[in-house]
């Protein structure tokens, strides 16, 4: 096994959307994106070494907060552009969050690393490892405070200056010069640590002897435990599966979706693909399904992105801002010809996005279903080797409920989002029971994930596996 095969390769990806600094809460390389990479190559290691399943735990909380960090960029739409304290109070928050998570996720990996090597083979780890280790602490460190140090002058404008005898001194005017030597300042020492962090992997990853060594216990682990490893696929998958609920969730602000549908979909994709190598076909045509979907989806937010910031926010009709969105659409509607075949295309668009939705959420119930039945219900010391479906599904009864309310739930708020964009300009403005069902739905979603990953672990609860890891 190469260290491609064995998935450590994905680290060197991960370390791209690392590198790049931030502008206050602005990541133009999400981290979280990276997170998911590295998160990728310490999968099949996390299995055999503790350190590294801290690791790969410390990494989700991470991208976890940068993923927030990503959703919360509608508040820079949202408030005034002279509420900058707003941007303070986030890049603040936001920054600790990073500084800690980021500090125990490389702290773990590096300790995985070392303690892997001493019990393994190979001295290519050993090499510049403290200087290595040193130079990403500072450097992760250095990152979310260089996006927040700018942000501090604007507590001396207007009622936060410093009052002296010649008035109010204003430091704000410093911010954008202050933004642009930080981010110039934080791009050079993430090229630098991007340079010195990939050759550290690079002949980490060279060493023949230490991935031998690598190899051969992740094969020794395969073979004693064939069970262990199939619950860690089903398992991981479940969580993908409650990522792209969460993700599917609607924050609409004039008619834009500030959580776009594609992010969820990607998840969708991921979840089928990671239990392809159990359920074969049928999760292949959940990844046709879910990639059919992410197309979709990206073209309907596309268009309806380009509409509305041509019609509604631009100001480029008549009508003034004032008014609400369904109202200015309203306007316009049958007497201006342009934009109501932009506004028919757009909720054709959505429409045919919903249908693909609902297709990857019937189909996830069901790859969900498969998963109870096959590795779910009570522990095998008390089912044994059963195969009789009737004690199967009698065992599984309860979680394969919540599954066909999930689904069910899904489908109706999805059709209720298409009537909330079709009769938007009606009188009766359905926009809040669509948010709440859609709210609903997602909850009941996460809910019913986590009742199956708990089935799935009371299945397999004689298997000595350390809970931590998911």
């Amino acid at each position: 096994m190469t260290p491609s095969e064995l998935g450590m390769k994905y680290l060197l990806w991960g370390i791209v959307f690392i590198m790049n600094p931030n502008i206050n809460i602005v990541d133009i390389l999400p981290d979280f994106i990276g997170c998911l990479f590295i998160m990728k190559g310490l999968y099949n290691v996390s299995q055999i070494f503790p350190h590294f399943n801290d690791a790969s735990v410390y990494f989700r909380n991470f991208a976890i907060v940068s993923a927030a960090k990503t959703v919360s960029l509608p508040v820079l739409f949202i408030v005034s552009a002279s509420e900058i304290t707003w941007l303070l109070l986030l890049s603040f928050v936001f920054g600790c969050l990073e500084i800690f998570y980021g500090i125990m996720s490389f702290s773990s990996l590096f300790e995985g690393l070392y303690y892997s090597a001493e019990r393994g083979a190979g001295g290519a780890i050993f090499s510049g490892y403290e200087k290595i280790r040193t130079l990403t602490i500072f450097f992760i460190c250095f990152k979310p405070l260089a996006s927040f140090l700018p942000e501090i002058t604007s507590l001396s404008s207007g009622d936060y200056g410093t009052v002296t005898e010649n008035g109010v001194v204003n430091y704000a005017k410093f911010r954008l010069p202050l933004m642009v030597a930080f981010f110039v300042i934080a791009l050079a020492f993430g090229i630098v640590w991007y340079v010195l962090m990939r050759r550290y992997l690079k002949r980490v990853l060279s060493d023949d002897e230490y991935m031998s060594s690598l190899c051969e216990k992740y094969y020794r682990f395969k073979e004693d435990s064939p069970q262990l490893v199939e619950r860690r696929i089903v398992l991981s998958s479940v969580l993908l599966f409650m990522a792209a609920a969460i993700c599917s969730l609607e924050i609409k602000l004039d008619g834009i979706n500030y959580i776009p549908h594609m992010i969820g979909a990607v998840f969708f994709i991921l979840a089928f693909a990671r239990v392809r190598k159990i359920f074969g076909k049928q999760a292949r045509v959940g990844i046709i399904l879910s990639s059919i979907y992410t197309a979709l989806a990206s073209l309907s937010w596309g268009f309806s992105f380009f509409f509305t910031k041509k019609y509604i926010i631009s100001s480029s009709t008549e009508v003034g801002l004032a008014l609400g969105y369904g109202e200015q659409i309203a306007a316009y509607l049958g007497s201006n010809e342009e934009i109501t075949r932009s506004f028919t295309v757009m909720c054709a668009l959505y429409a045919i996005e919903t249908l693909s939705f609902i297709a990857v959420v019937i189909f996830a119930g069901k790859i969900l279903s498969k998963v109870l039945i096959r590795h779910g219900g009570k522990p095998i010391y008390e089912l044994g080797q059963c195969h009789d479906m009737r004690v199967i599904l009698r065992s599984t009864a309860l979680e394969r409920m919540w599954i066909g309310i999930t689904v069910a739930l899904g489908t109706l708020s999805s059709i209720l989002g298409v009537c909330q964009l079709v009769f938007v300009t009606a009188d009766i403005n359905l926009w809040v029971p669509d948010l709440a069902l859609r709210i609903c739905w997602v909850i009941i979603f996460v809910l019913a994930c986590d009742k199956i990953k708990e089935s799935v672990k009371e299945k397999y609860i004689y298997i000595k596996a350390d809970e931590k890891d998911l």
